[in-house]
């Protein structure tokens, strides 16, 4: 009744119901006629061109939503320009794809989950101004990703969220964020992170295997470190834990060869198993009356 339609999957059977038809070049019109009416084109369906052999696609500003996995898994598509008029774009939706760079104009309120995950080639991407949350694993398996901007207004980065992005060298947290997922930064390039005033806890392998990791400066509302959070930083050297901290789960610094200072808090309440195991160049450490 409204006059508008999506871009919908013409899937290749019953038994692949995701595996979009559609090859080559594809225009997609900003209006179609059927049946003598006039209908808009406002978005791009579930799955549209999931695991189809599309080359490009051209998006009329009319499109307003892109949906679930609506091209994941298409390989021979490498890049796209998206429309000033999008309000949002589904989980999945560039998934497994070869996009090389991206930006996401900032008419774009919402982003699902698993985005960009496991896009081997990704190296740029702009984000929009009005987002509150990069979602679990959005850019997860990134590993050409090089430098991302996260805009003033997120608030949340969700689980996993830049996981295994090796070649992400440098990341800047808002200071608005409250909220980092477990294995927000597990395996990741970064060489230095500056953890926001306002986060008051960092989860599970928060930075697991950071190898390049040099330099963390922790928020002073602090209360407590999840298990394995800095685990495999090998070359993280120095770490204050600030006062406020009542516990360090257990494999929080294991293996992080080259630590040679650790300052803790005298409100640390418990330390947990192998917490600092194999830290080979820590030769002195001041425990708290109160452990």
């Amino acid at each position: 009744t409204d006059k508008t339609v999506e871009v919908a999957i013409i899937p290749k059977s019953i038994s692949y119901p995701s595996y979009s038809t559609y090859k080559g070049d594809i225009v997609i019109p900003e209006e179609v006629v059927y049946n003598d009416v006039t209908f808009d084109v406002i978005g791009i369906g579930d799955h549209a061109f999931s695991n189809s052999s599309i080359t490009s696609v051209s998006i009329p500003n009319s499109v307003k939503y892109i949906g679930l996995g609506a091209f994941s898994y298409a390989y021979k598509f490498s890049n796209i320009d998206l429309p000033d008029n999008l309000t949002s774009i589904d989980a999945a939706a560039f998934r497994d794809t070869y996009i090389t760079e991206i930006t996401i104009p900032n008419s774009v309120t919402e982003l699902g989950s698993t985005i960009f995950m496991s896009c081997p080639y990704l190296k740029s991407v702009v984000l929009p101004n009005g987002i509150s949350e990069i979602k679990e694993d959005m850019f997860d398996g990134c590993k050409a990703l090089e430098t991302i901007q996260i805009p003033n207004s997120v608030t949340s980065i969700g689980s996993h969220a830049f996981m295994n992005t090796s070649n992400l060298k440098e990341c800047v947290i808002p200071s608005g964020v409250t909220n980092i997922g477990n294995g927000c930064f597990y395996g990741s390039g970064v060489t230095a992170i500056i953890i926001p005033e306002r986060v008051t806890q960092l989860g599970t392998s928060t930075f697991y295997n950071c190898r390049n990791l040099e330099t963390v400066v922790m928020p002073q509302r602090l209360e407590s470190l999840g298990k394995e959070c800095f685990r495999n930083c090998s070359k993280l050297k120095s770490i204050i834990i600030p006062e406020g901290v009542t516990k360090i789960e257990s494999y929080t610094f294991e293996y992080c060869l080259e630590l040679t200072s650790v300052t803790l808090p005298s409100t640390l309440i418990t330390i947990g198993n192998n917490a600092f195991s194999h830290c080979n160049k820590l030769t002195s450490l001041i425990i708290p009356i109160g452990v």
